[in-house]
């Protein structure tokens, strides 16, 4: 009787931890995170650039799925529910942040880390 019940619990232990996330991953799908950091600096200077509007856009430029703002240290991070397709760094502040920045579109995938140059409006 007592093989009859460890055989019982392991069939509920392996029904528990194998079969029912599956089913519920396939009900309601398998959470999916998006991650892109990098920062943001003067082309001409190398200094970093605070206060730039980093936007991840995905089909078109209308269609922003997450914000982020670059800190002290010109540095941004982008937490998203899907990949982005596009990247678009905007100066809103103009000369709050040492001087007005041209914006810039990438429609590329850059590796995390990177350091993405902006332009002085002339």
């Amino acid at each position: 009787m007592s093989l009859v019940i460890k055989k019982l619990k392991k069939g509920m232990l392996w029904l528990v931890t194998a079969i029912i996330p599956v089913v519920v991953a396939a009900c309601y799908g398998v959470m999916y995170a998006f991650h892109k950091y990098g920062r943001v600096v003067d082309a001409d200077t190398g200094n970093p650039i605070t206060g730039i509007k980093v936007s991840c856009a995905v089909g078109h430029r209308g269609n922003i799925i997450d914000v982020s703002y670059t800190d002290t240290d010109g540095y941004f991070y982008i937490n998203a529910d899907s990949a982005c397709e596009g990247y678009i760094f905007t100066d809103e502040d103009g000369e709050g942040n040492g001087g007005e920045y041209a914006e810039v579109l990438i429609q590329d995938e850059f590796p995390n880390g990177s350091q993405i140059e902006m332009e002085k409006v002339k």
